[in-house]
């Protein structure tokens, strides 16, 4: 599915001779949570996996790890990915790249990995049983939503390290504003969708693995971990959240930049 496309996406999409492949071509932009609730509308396989645009896969084992994740058990409704940075090329994205692995080992030790923090957008692959049933608000963010109401259906949320996708972190400081923005606007609408506290406990984080990994990182690398937290703090504390619809908030631009890139790992 291409949406306000300004390159030559759907051209070359269009020119691949195979009926396997399905163009979906929307000229108006109506936010990605539409736009995935277009989707779920459309397929009917046993299995729906959704990438965004700005990830690369790690090899052609990928669909196959999420599918052999599902075969374990009827009631998985979502199978998480592990998500790998490229290799920085700025001193921001130095930071952020630190950050990240600082971050994951933090997620992996919360429920055994089951937890919203690794259900990232990325992507992620759902059964059918599962998306048939999805309907994605507009104002919320979609990867979360997706885990609340995975849980909500009685289903299971696995995470399978050996499905990995590459990605590049924002590589200014406004980008990296916008996607701070998103997550902490994010949180309050979906505790108006999932009331009782639901939403506050999936997102919370023992403080013993807080403060370990906090401990951890600053060891290692103490001014990468110092510049970290002073970036946290000037986000938190001298920007605003706007109330805008998360679902066609304005995209990180830096988080495009994918090809001829050499990767990290």
């Amino acid at each position: 599915v291409s949406y306000d496309s300004t390159d030559n996406t759907v051209q070359v999409a269009k020119s691949i001779k195979n009926k396997k492949i399905i163009v979906k071509q929307r000229k108006k932009r109506k936010g990605l949570n539409e736009t995935e609730n277009f989707i779920t509308r459309s397929v009917k396989s046993d299995y729906l996996i959704l990438l965004d645009a700005d990830v690369l896969p790690k090899d052609e084992m990928f669909l196959q790890q999420i599918f052999q994740t599902f075969k374990r058990s009827g009631s998985i409704g979502i199978v998480g990915v592990k998500i790998v940075p490229l290799k920085p090329k700025t001193v921001l994205e130095r930071i952020l790249v630190s950050s990240h692995y600082f971050k994951e080992s933090m997620y992996k030790r919360i429920k055994h990995g089951d937890n919203i923090y690794l259900c990232h957008g990325r992507a992620r692959g759902f059964s059918k049983a599962f998306y048939s049933k999805v309907k994605w608000p507009v104002n919320v963010p979609e990867d979360a939503y997706s885990y609340l109401f995975c849980k909500k259906l009685g289903m299971k949320f696995v995470y399978n390290k050996s499905a990995v996708v590459y990605f590049r972190t924002p590589s200014t400081i406004e980008d990296q504003v916008k996607q701070s923005k998103r997550f902490t606007y994010g949180v309050k609408q979906l505790s108006h969708i999932f009331p009782g506290g639901i939403v506050e406990r999936e997102f919370s984080i023992p403080a013993g693995v807080v403060t370990g990994s906090i401990i951890r990182f600053i060891m290692y690398q103490p001014l990468t971990a110092i510049t970290y937290i002073g970036l946290l703090l000037y986000i938190h504390f001298f920007t605003r959240v706007r109330n805008q619809a998360l679902s066609s908030y304005e995209a990180s631009s830096t988080t495009k930049r994918l090809i001829n890139t050499i990767f990290a790992f």
